[in-house]
């Protein structure tokens, strides 16, 4: 179905092997007016290496003319299609085609129509009804691979069209713009630099398209009759071909156009070769008005991109067609490829969820071993501790409780002045001499004598720790005298600094060897603190 042609500018872009022409026209109010046409021309094929270098050329020239016309502000653009390798053919189905088959039934006429040599390639294909009764088309072929790089010229260039129509379409077009023919058979003949097309029409319906391979660049500069009729006869040909498989009688009229046409000593040949055929050039000022008149002849190489900026969008768009069979492959595409991906996201995130939950079941069981170390490290500390009570509990077996009582007290103040010794030596930094520790019974109510010199204990006997003794900075100085229920512990000595000092009050107290501070005394002597403190037992 046809999109509505509504008012606005539109471009027509025509890629021969001569030049490139480009034009744009303005529709308002149902009225069509030429605003620009430009052209570009092209150096031969032959002088490129291959076809990927010629369409790159062939990109460039079409950006320099789209900057000509202002190819940007148009609302559509539409580039008609050439190519050796499109096939065309009109053919009518013998019944009505359901609407919802057609398509795939067009489809298979399309593949039926490829070479067997392509036969297997993927290809496009638009059609055009011909007829009221959605019965006849007209039907164009070109493998996809042709196609992608006519495309590319546009993608390259920067430009991307609306439509591209195959040039035997818009002729198409160019007849109906005309008036209905009143005669059996006509012909439009599209004459270029290197190729003349062929469209033979009849009782306005389209029967026969055929491609020749010559063009007027194979007539000389000033021609002779004898060019003029191979030229001529070659066209004649596909006349003669077209009425063996019609039945059809001669070709009343012949309209010509493209680069050819203007070509006046080919026109007035082929006015009297024809005969009794008449030949005029195509006109198309009866629905387009032309920015003069008397040089309407000048557009006539721009007809068919003229042709193509009027053309409605319908069916016959290539690139449409392309478009959705590229959507269609795409589909195909995710609904091949989308179980897959989901196959893969579903078995990563089953193995990262087996992963976590072994790593969770890991963790736990981890923290579980450590519960149980500790559980077993508290059940020995109070197996230990039930042994050491049974053990106590035996020594004292048969004693008489008074008795028991004293030897209680003598013990624990013994392994308590013991532990006083080793904590006192043991938290004691380098920078400070510990010239006495002694333990005072409860009775003793103030402390020897500032800095008075006691006599050395053995205390290897009282303490087993004479060793400890010998390892001692300086001339350290511990006393420990064996006393019974005691409660204060004097700590006398030399430290290097105040502050060092300080925190070594601090450490004892830390660590419990005093409970508290009774009495503290320093006094600084020779550089050094020589200090007497008395604490509480815990």
């Amino acid at each position: 179905m046809k999109k509505p042609f509504g008012d606005g500018l539109y471009a027509g872009v025509d890629i021969g092997s001569y030049s490139i022409k480009a034009v744009t026209v303005e529709r308002k109010s149902a009225q069509d007016t030429i605003v620009k046409a430009e052209e570009v021309l092209l150096s031969p094929q032959s002088e490129f290496p291959g076809d990927s270098e010629y369409y790159a050329y062939l990109s460039g020239k079409l950006d320099e003319l789209a900057r000509k016309v202002n190819i940007s502000s148009c609302k559509r653009i539409t580039a008609i299609f050439h190519d050796r390798e499109i096939l065309i053919k009109f053919f009518e189905f013998p019944s009505l085609p359901q609407l919802d088959q057609l398509e795939q039934m067009l489809f298979w006429e399309a593949k039926k129509l490829l070479p067997p040599n392509i036969k297997n390639e993927q290809f496009v294909f638009s059609w055009r009804p011909v007829k009221t009764d959605n019965k006849s088309f007209a039907l164009a072929v070109i493998p996809l691979s042709r196609f992608k790089l006519f495309l590319s010229i546009f993608e390259n260039a920067g430009i991307k069209p609306d439509s591209l129509i195959p040039e035997a379409f818009s002729v198409l077009a160019a007849k109906d713009m005309l008036p209905k023919a009143s005669v059996s058979a006509f012909s439009f003949i599209n004459i270029g630099h290197q190729g003349t097309h062929i469209n033979i029409f009849s009782e306005n319906e389209p029967k026969f398209y055929r491609q020749v391979p010559s063009g007027v660049s194979e007539l000389a500069e000033v021609s002779d009759a004898s060019e003029m009729e191979v030229f001529a006869q070659k066209i004649r040909f596909s006349f003669d071909y077209f009425r063996a498989r019609t039945k059809l009688g001669n070709i009343d009229e012949i309209y010509i156009y493209g680069g050819g046409a203007n070509n006046k000593l080919l026109f007035d040949y082929a006015k009297s070769y024809f005969l009794p055929g008449k030949v005029e050039k195509l006109n198309l000022s009866v629905k387009t008005v032309f920015p003069d008149e008397s040089k309407k002849d000048s557009f006539l190489p721009a007809t068919i991109g003229i042709l193509g900026a009027l053309e409605n969008l319908g069916s016959d768009n290539l690139l449409e067609s392309y478009r959705k069979m590229a959507d269609k492959e795409r589909f195909d595409t995710i609904t091949r490829v989308v179980p897959s991906v989901l196959a893969a996201i579903f078995t990563t995130v089953l193995i990262v969820s087996v992963f976590f939950w072994k790593y969770s079941i890991s963790v736990k069981l981890s923290q579980v071993k450590e519960n149980i170390r500790l559980a077993e490290n508290s059940i020995n500390a109070v197996s230990e501790k039930y042994q050491s009570l049974l053990a106590e509990n035996d020594r004292f077996r048969g004693i008489p409780e008074s008795a028991r009582k004293i030897l209680e007290i003598y013990d624990r103040e013994r392994l308590s002045g013991a532990k006083i010794l080793l904590l006192a030596a043991k938290s004691k930094p380098s920078g400070i001499s510990l010239k006495r520790v002694q333990i005072l019974p409860s009775e003793c109510k103030s402390p020897e004598p500032f800095f008075t010199k006691e006599p050395e204990p053995d205390l290897s006997a009282e303490t087993g720790l004479s060793e400890k003794k010998k390892e001692q900075e300086g001339n350290d100085s511990l006393e420990l005298p064996p006393v019974i229920d005691s409660e204060t512990v004097i700590l006398e000595g030399t430290s290097e600094s105040e502050s060092l000092l300080l925190n070594y009050i601090e450490k004892i107290l830390h660590v419990k060897l005093v409970k508290k501070i009774i009495e503290y005394r320093s006094v600084k002597k020779s550089g050094k603190i020589e200090f007497q403190f008395r604490g509480k037992l815990p």
